[in-house]
């Protein structure tokens, strides 16, 4: 899943996935990273719908 916010899913390395996980547990920072991924997937869908369009 965290690859999936990542242009290059190679940049994802284990050390971040640590962090991440380790960071997640601060208040309010599941809410924020929830935030990322639905902007994340909103770009995605309208970048679809705008090709459907087409």
């Amino acid at each position: 899943m965290l690859t999936e916010l990542f242009a290059d899913p190679k940049l994802v390395s284990r050390d971040m996935i640590n962090d991440i996980l380790r960071y997640k547990r601060v208040g309010g920072v599941a809410e924020r990273l929830g935030r990322i991924a639905a902007s994340r997937f909103n770009a995605l869908l309208g970048d679809h719908l705008r090709q459907e369009a087409r």
